[in-house]
């Protein structure tokens, strides 16, 4: 294999990738006028001699070219560029950049990109040999050359997502088999910045079905994808019929081999519909399918087949290459794998027909689990994994699911994998999300009256808090929800809220002139006003890239917000002034809800009770250890003395008078004579009972500290 300097690493220059696409979409006239067949072979561009096309897709077309500086023979790839990113897209930008820059040997390095009278190109390494996609039109592979090709290309994976780069568009025609035997990703990133993403063709196979239905994605969506081209190596077809996972209501089915059983549990892991049952990344992939080779007692790095044409070249192919067309799954006969010379070989059976599997010569076969009644059910919320609140979703759902026997299933969906809070509210009202827990602040864009809880110091203590949600009151605001279509469960927490920032931060006034991220909530933004400061609102899962970039000063979250999404990098100044309760409502859509049935409802009802207690006692439990170990962090953290608190409270009493207005009703008024009474002693009994029943609950502490550490 020609590598033309490669061990020197990807020679890209920082920002490059950005500056192009700057470029690019500041002139659309003149993008919209150029085109890949603009270039043709014998034109020089820049130090580039374009020698003869060696491939084309929906992304480009590829020639073989000469660097004539370097000495070296190069892929060039002009590029058809799609729609420009909007902001939300942003993101992408980012990891191409990233991706830019990524050194492995299992990843195709990029040594250039530039910008030319015909159109933006690409120039990578000169690769030698076909795409996995093609050798997989002559039938699947031998089990252990498939192991071998999937262990690679999880190496790669797992180099990149420790970069914080995700492929997104991973298939069998973005591996390539070099003639040596090595394997290489293409395409890390580029097709996405370049605007050309696509659903259709044969890409649409091999997406997760977060892809399909716009949720948010991560590097479990690279694992899902590496697990069809697994599959589809084994077996010689894709697991899911037309139209992708999504589509398809069935499991994948499973892969059986007698030599090999834990080889079939990873595949199915890795296929799993829901990305929180998948491996966390490549990592954990690779750590998986290298076990697996390790223990097998005849495993050698040597004797694979290397599924390439001696004497062929090839470029890194387009993200959507013409040949390989989207490929029906061949049912009901068994596709033998052909023995390879070179290595031992395990034949494979495929076989639709679950009832009457037909074993191969090898012991290894492809069969359809069998189908149970279970009612399947997405809890979603925005707080990181190992956190209370993600702690008492999984609690939640360990209940419900061995109280009904299996026959209610909820899947968690945390660190906002559905989207953001209004996104999951908003789902669970339409029927797209089951259940979700949302903050109170983001359930007020339909329900204002929620916003009486973000109130300014409205709570002296949790147990405060908690009589006024389970009381009248909170039954009220409870029963807002129905004519929303919405059936309010009951309120979590995650601690009271707090001030972090960039610069120095103990008083109120330090608070002037500063910019201040806030959820998009009314009464947080009066607070933030009121204290002189500049509120801006931004999604929770976009908070820390606007912290590093500094779009903002400072924020406000509970503790462990600060530290399960590392904060403390760029904020080191906390005054732990406690100016919110942070409460959260389990929501469940209203259908959902009708449909459980009076024994699904009185289950869920009497596990959430359960859980609702647990949750609040370890929410209070780990605040302060998380408050210590942001001081571990080296961040300053100010607890306000009596005399501080009152100069706060009374800088933010005006907020009271301001949202009387949107509140409605009697709303503040009742909270304020609630406060009064609190603070006369009336509901003594009450914080008691409490204080009591919460102190005996046994709580994993040290479990939830640990894994957020």
């Amino acid at each position: 294999m020609e590598k033309g300097g490669a061990s020197a690493g990807p020679v890209v220059r920082p920002g490059a990738i950005s500056a192009l696409l700057a470029k690019l979409f500041r002139a659309p006239a003149e993008r919209e006028g150029t085109s890949v067949e603009a270039f043709h072979a014998g034109q020089v561009v820049g130090r580039f001699e374009l020698l003869r096309e060696i491939g084309r897709g929906g992304f480009g077309v590829v020639y073989e070219a000469r660097d004539r500086e370097l000495r070296r023979t190069v892929a060039f790839k002009s590029v058809r560029v799609g729609g420009a990113l909007d902001a939300r897209q942003q993101r992408l930008l980012y990891e191409a950049e990233a991706a830019a820059r990524l050194a492995h040997p299992n990843i195709v390095t990029l040594y250039d990109v530039g910008h030319c009278d015909d159109g933006p190109y690409l120039v990578l390494e000169l690769l030698h040999g076909r795409t996995l996609g093609q050798r997989l039109n002559d039938g699947p592979l031998p089990v252990k050359d498939a192991l071998r090709i999937a262990i690679e290309v999880a190496r790669g994976l797992a180099h990149a997502h420790a970069q914080g780069v995700v492929h997104r568009d991973l298939t069998p025609g973005n591996v390539f088999l070099c003639d040596d035997g090595q394997v290489k990703i293409l395409d890390f990133g580029m097709a996405h910045a370049f605007g050309r993403r696509k659903v259709d063709g044969g890409t649409l196979a091999y997406m997760a079905p977060e892809q399909l239905s716009d949720a948010p994605e991560d590097e479990r969506t690279d694992v899902f994808a590496l697990g069809v081209i697994l599959h589809e190596m084994l077996a010689g077809e894709l697991p899911f019929r037309d139209g992708g996972a999504l589509l398809d209501e069935r499991s994948a089915p499973e892969i059986v081999t007698d030599e090999w059983p834990a080889l079939g549990e990873l595949a199915g892991s890795m296929l799993e519909k829901s990305p929180l049952r998948r491996p966390r990344d490549g990592g954990a992939v690779l750590a998986a399918l290298t076990a697996l080779e390790r223990d097998r007692p005849d495993s050698g790095a040597a004797g694979g087949q290397r599924g390439a044409r001696r004497g062929g070249s090839h470029a890194p192919e387009p993200a959507l290459p013409a040949r390989r067309e989207p490929r029906l799954p061949r049912r009901g006969r068994g596709v033998s794998a052909p023995p390879s010379p070179t290595s031992r070989t395990e034949s494979l059976q495929v076989e639709r027909a679950p009832d009457a599997p037909r074993r191969g010569p090898g012991g290894a076969r492809v069969q359809h689990r069998a189908k149970r009644s279970v009612q399947r059910l997405k809890l979603a919320h925005i707080i990181g994994e190992g956190t209370p609140i993600d702690v008492a979703g999984r609690r939640l759902a360990e209940l419900v699911k061995a109280r009904t026997e299996g026959e209610v299933d909820i899947t968690v969906c945390p660190a906002g994998q559905l989207g953001d809070e209004r996104a999951n509210i908003h789902g669970v009202q339409l029927g797209a999300i089951d259940m979700c827990f949302a903050s109170v602040g983001a359930t007020s864009g339909f329900a204002p009256e929620f916003q009486v809880l973000d109130l300014p110091y409205l709570f002296p203590s949790a147990p405060a808090a908690y009589t006024y949600v389970d009381g009248a009151k909170g039954e009220e605001l409870l029963g807002i929800l129905e004519r929303n279509r919405v059936h309010g469960m009951g309120f979590l927490e995650n601690g009271a809220r707090c001030f972090t920032s960039r610069l120095p931060l103990r008083r109120p006034e330090d608070m002037k002139g500063q910019k201040i991220r806030v959820m998009e909530s009314p009464v947080y933004m009066a607070i933030v006003r009121a204290l002189g400061a500049t509120p801006v609102p931004i999604p929770y899962p976009e908070l820390p890239r606007a912290l590093q970039q500094q779009v903002v000063d400072g924020q406000e979250n509970p503790p462990v917000n600060v530290y399960s999404a590392r904060m403390f990098l760029w904020q080191p100044y906390m005054v732990t002034d406690r100016h919110a309760y942070h409460a959260f409502l389990f929501s469940v859509n209203g259908d959902v809800w009708s449909g459980l049935g009076d024994e699904g409802r009185r289950v869920v009802e009497a596990a959430f009770a359960e859980v609702r207690d647990f949750q609040r006692a370890l929410s209070q439990r780990v605040d302060g250890e998380f408050v210590r170990l942001l001081e571990e962090k080296g961040v300053e953290v100010h607890a306000p003395t009596e005399i501080e608190m009152k100069a706060w409270r009374q800088a933010t009493a005006k907020v009271y008078d301001e949202t009387r207005s949107y509140l409605g009703g009697s709303w503040v008024a009742d909270a304020l004579q609630f406060r009064r009474d609190w603070d006369a002693g009336r509901y003594a009994r009450q914080e008691a009972a409490c204080t009591e029943r919460l102190a005996k609950l046994e709580l994993p502490v040290e479990a939830v500290v640990r894994n957020l550490r």
